[in-house]
């Protein structure tokens, strides 16, 4: 192991400096703002479309993952993907990388902790006190 601290040499600041910079250490701070909005914008498959009511105006959105989980993910893309690194594709990454842990934490159901039932041409089950259309 190379010791560059405490050794008199006068490039040891420099070489902590390029070994930081080349670990892809994030600045103290350094975070994205990718959000919940921004996901479901870019990935709609991840929600369903909810009447309010007879006669009570537009459809309405419906998370397929609860908001805890949601926001725990996205919490997870902001620490991890970071605009400075990956520049115009920020957006989309940090989506992928959100969409990645909400399909992986969907697969998770299991039959028996919910109920499922099919009309024939599609099957639509409850868990998690949600309704999904599989």
């Amino acid at each position: 192991m190379m010791r560059t601290e405490g050794c008199g040499d006068p490039a040891a600041p420099s070489f902590t400096g390029a070994k930081a910079a080349a670990a892809n250490i994030p600045q103290p701070g350094e975070q994205g703002n990718y959000t919940a909005e921004l996901f479901w914008e870019d990935f709609p498959q991840f929600t369903r479309h909810v009447s309010p009511g007879e006669g009570e105006g537009e459809l309405m959105r419906e998370s397929l993952i609860p908001e805890k989980m949601l926001l725990q993910f996205i919490r997870q893309a902001n620490d991890s993907v970071l605009p400075s690194r990956w520049g115009s594709m920020w957006q989309y990454a940090a989506g992928l990388y959100t969409a990645h842990f909400v399909s992986l934490y969907l697969k998770t159901y299991a039959s028996g902790s919910g109920w499922c039932r099919s009309d024939g041409s599609r099957e639509i089950c409850r868990y998690g006190g949600h309704l999904h259309q599989l």
